[in-house]
């Protein structure tokens, strides 16, 4: 696989930081949706976005904290295709090579999600599911404030 490295110039524009940084995290929260259901009962269980919910939201069932945990994860994809089209009107070589990654880390971790036997466990009740729409497609930025900042660069508000 091909090491692309950004030059400062484009690393410094906050719409690439704000794009790498929302399908990373996505990415990241995917494959805590995936890991849950085989990590769940695991003695030394790693913390993970849904036990985070319930932590804050403790009336929540687990089934609503997972919906709430891909609701997070559809809004920050959704957000990144968004911030996806506006760089890629005008990227130069190295960053459309880039994009390309990202795009790749993506679609490989749900590609690797619903074919591998790592994530699909036959006796568990939990099944990996993939949609064409999301939980959430809202334009909002989510309530966090340490990202808040990516929706500042979205040309679709």
């Amino acid at each position: 696989m091909e090491n692309i490295e950004l030059s400062e110039q484009q690393w410094a524009r906050p719409i690439v930081r704000a794009a790498a940084e929302s399908s990373m995290l996505a990415a990241a929260l995917d494959n805590d949706r995936y890991s849950y259901p085989r990590e769940r009962h695991q003695r030394d269980s790693k913390p993970n976005l849904f036990d985070a919910i319930r932590h804050e939201r403790p009336q929540l069932t687990l089934g609503q904290a997972l919906r709430e945990g891909i609701a997070i994860r559809d809004r920050m994809l959704t957000l990144y295709g968004r911030l996806r089209e506006d760089i890629l009107r005008d990227a130069d070589d190295i960053l459309h090579r880039y994009i390309t990654g990202l795009d790749r880390i993506v679609s490989g971790n749900l590609t690797m999600a619903t074919a591998s036997s790592r994530y699909l466990l036959a006796d568990s009740p939990y099944k990996i599911d993939t949609t064409l729409h999301p939980v959430d497609a809202s334009t909002d930025p989510l309530p966090i404030p340490t990202i808040a900042w990516w929706w500042d660069h979205d040309p679709s508000t």
